[in-house]
């Protein structure tokens, strides 16, 4: 866009144009016209729209990263949560992605400071500490870091593309997750292939606009509104499986009908020795198995229920450590909402990486570990600065349910075996009540 201005209400002899043209080559043009038109009385100066830009140096800003990845590697794990290796395998899978369309200038970001920008937005930081930190415009740091996590949600690289349903594992695959989940009852109880549940992340309210009207569906009974999430995970707090179909208002069982997980065991694209296991907001289905419901449960039924909780528990431990190292769930997400599914996608991509990297037992100390000095109890997040993400109420979708008629081969064989062995909920169980059977 060109625009001539006067600079100076001065006689016309005197009086100096202002040029503001945001590219180099029209200013150069228009900059020959007037020189070629009769303009002796006139003093032209041409200047840049955006002259911040013309003397950004980004080869510090890369030597620090460098630096801090080769000589601190702790630190620099705990500032872009990705060990080093993992850091140039992403980067590598979305660097052509991070590339400008057209010719670029000396001026032109850096994949590698997109890509940093995006992994420190996730981990929490300010978009003012990030212009400060690498020398990017801040109106300018939403654009690049939406764009690096862009790249790593929807790219296809089997480095990044890391959440694969146990529907298209294959058998060998399939019995490395039933090995994992049957570890929990040393082998006895087996069959257990994914646990799931439902979880919502705070979130601000969103425009009529964005949500077409229907605001209301995205506020929850807790008081806030939310964006929900459904997730199966293994073993190991690997994610196989997320979806969010449906407004956080729905409840567990209605939000999980309508995943392509639940619509795949339904059409029996599951083998059926192998089962899902969730907690009782779901209804208990013979390759979804609940735990028994009521007060008054026999022995055999109160066993099964404690160590199916073993397996379930693994879903909860997902969620705590894909809460407590991406520091932007820690707060309400201020997303556009269609950027908000995006990034819930990328992190939890990026924590299968994660898990793969540390594991999931008591490696979130890694974003402690090495402090700089004067700070060693310092943390990334403050008690009052983090949001717990609360759980998605499906009270509303329960009501009515028939629990009691509710069958499953797969329970039944499970509380058979427990019958058969003399199994009981361990003495160490806060929940143990001593039994005398019969």
């Amino acid at each position: 866009m060109t625009k001539i201005v006067p600079y100076k209400r001065q006689p016309l002899f005197d009086e100096t144009i202002l040029v503001l043209i945001k590219r180099k080559k029209k200013r150069r043009l228009l900059a020959r016209l007037l020189t070629s038109i009769s303009l002796a009385h006139f003093k032209i100066k041409v200047i840049d729209r955006n002259p911040n830009r013309s003397d950004v140096d980004y080869d510090s800003v890369l030597q620090n990263i460098y630096e801090y990845k080769d000589k601190f590697p702790s630190i620099f794990t705990r500032m872009y949560r990705l060990s080093p290796v993992s850091f140039d395998k992403v980067l590598q899978s979305i660097k052509f992605s991070l590339q400008p369309d057209g010719p670029g200038g000396k001026n032109i970001v850096p994949p590698i400071i997109k890509f940093c920008l995006g992994l420190r937005l996730l981990a929490g930081g300010s978009y003012l500490d990030l212009a400060f930190g690498y020398k990017v415009l801040p109106n300018c740091i939403p654009t690049y870091a939406m764009e690096a996590i862009t790249a790593m949600a929807e790219s296809e690289d089997p480095f990044l593309d890391n959440i694969k349903s146990p529907i298209h594992c294959t058998s060998h695959e399939l019995e490395i997750l039933e090995s994992g989940f049957a570890k929990f009852s040393n082998n006895i109880l087996r069959g257990t292939v994914a646990a799931g549940d439902g979880i919502v992340f705070r979130m601000i309210m969103p425009t009529y606009e964005e949500v077409d009207g229907d605001v209301i569906s995205y506020y929850t009974r807790k008081g806030y509104y939310a964006f929900g999430l459904q997730a199966f995970c293994d073993s190991k707090c690997k994610f196989l499986s997320i979806s969010s179909v449906l407004c956080s208002s729905s409840g567990d069982n209605t939000a999980y009908i309508v995943t392509q997980l639940a619509k795949d065991i339904k059409a029996g694209k599951l083998d059926k020795k192998y089962h899902v296991v969730m907690d009782e907001a779901y209804v208990c289905r013979d390759q979804e198995m609940t735990p028994y419901k009521g007060r008054r449960l026999s022995v055999e039924q109160d066993t099964f229920n404690y160590y199916l909780s073993l397996n379930r528990q693994v879903i909860e431990r997902a969620f705590g450590i894909l809460v407590q190292r991406w520091g932007i769930l820690w707060r309400p997400l201020r997303l556009n909402m269609m950027n908000r599914g995006t990034v819930i996608r990328a992190v939890c991509r990026l924590h299968n990486i994660c898990i793969d990297d540390f594991g999931s037992a008591g490696n979130c100390s890694t974003l402690r570990r090495q402090t700089v000095e004067k700070f060693l109890d310092e943390n990334d997040h403050q008690g009052g600065d983090r949001n717990t993400p609360q759980y998605i109420d499906s009270s509303s979708g329960g009501r009515g349910r028939r629990s009691d008629l509710e069958r499953s081969n797969h329970r039944e064989s499970w509380t058979e075996i427990i019958r058969d062995r003399n199994m009981s909920r361990p003495v160490y169980s806060k929940s143990y009540k001593k039994v005398i059977r019969p």
